[in-house]
Order: structure tokens, then sequence, then C-alpha cells
């Protein structure tokens, strides 16, 4: 068996709604993290699968001990069946951003996730859903960060990030800047 591992979550009338590449048990994490009180759609996808009595199925498409093949593969599929019809929020690969061949350097996650928001049919409601979700899933990815740079006593590291939390809180109505507490 492969060390790197392609796999899909699939809903149970068959439509695949996650892509990803793993090692390990990583297919079994997300519903670990869906039955904690996480808010992403994928979260939120597996949630309403469990409430209408059904469960995730889990595929794996691809094993192999070559990691770049893993990626490779990974978003590979992605683009295959169209980054808007899943929950992924990456189109794969290991790349950290979101990408558009024209996209400048200097444009920031948020702004690529509300223009491919935007390229997707869907409701105003769907879209500020969708978007607060994103917002909501990199405030806690943040703040797990800013923990684990503390905890490893880089605090310089840790205090680069603290703006952009706070911007996130007070774009969530979570605090307002002067009760604002990490």
């Amino acid at each position: 068996m492969g060390r790197f591992y392609v796999y899909m979550l699939i809903r149970p009338n068959g439509e695949t709604f996650y892509i990803g590449k793993g090692t390990g048990n990583r297919v079994d994490q997300h519903e670990k993290e869906a039955r904690t009180d996480c808010q992403c759609h994928k979260c939120r996808v597996i949630r309403k699968i469990w409430r209408s009595g059904g469960q995730v199925q889990k595929r794996i498409v691809l094993e192999t001990g070559d990691e770049q093949k893993a990626f490779d593969y990974e978003a590979e599929l992605i683009d295959q069946i169209g980054l808007g019809r899943l929950t992924n929020i990456k189109p794969g690969g290991g790349k950290g951003q979101f990408f558009f061949p024209d996209t400048p350097l200097d444009r920031t996650p948020e702004q690529d996730f509300i223009r491919y928001l935007y390229n997707v049919p869907r409701t105003k409601r769907e879209f500020d859903r969708d978007l607060r979700a994103w917002r909501i899933q990199k405030l806690e990815m943040l703040k797990r960060e800013w923990g684990n740079l503390r905890r490893q006593r880089r605090f310089e590291q840790a205090e680069l990030l603290v703006p952009e939390i706070e911007r996130l809180r007070i774009v969530l109505g979570i605090v307002t800047q002067e009760n604002m507490v990490l």
C-alpha cells in the first residue's frame, strides 16, 4: 500500500462532494471534524447527510509512494469535477491559495475566494453564508497557528498573525475593536 492516497467523500446519491490527498487516517478526519462546531461547507454537508439518515461514502482512488503524484492527481480530479461542484475551497495539488491564471501576486486568498463565489451560481443568501463559513474556517486556522507558534515560543511570528485575526473577528461580528482579546 502506498504512503499517500487521493480520496473522495461521496453523498449517498453517489455525488462526490470533496476530494482530498492524505496519509494515514486522513480520510476519516472530516467526519471527526464535522462532530465539532466547525461551520465550513464540507462539515455542514456531512451533518446534513447524517441528519437525513445517510452515511458519507469514502473512496480511495489512488495509492502511491510519490506525494507529488498524489497532489497532481488530486488537482486533476478537482479540475475534472469542477471546484464549484465540490466543498473544497482550494484547487488541490498542495496549492496554499486559490489560483486563477490572471491573478496578480498581491491578491489575497479572501479576494480569490470572493471571486470564485461570484462565478458559481448561487443566491445572495448562499453567497453570504459561504463567504462567512470560509472566513470562520480561516479564523479558526489562524487561531490554531497563533497558538502553535506561541507554544513553540515563536512569539514574533505569532504576533504577525494578530492583525488578520483581529480583522476577521471584526468582519464576522465576533467582537468589536474595543474589546478585542485573543
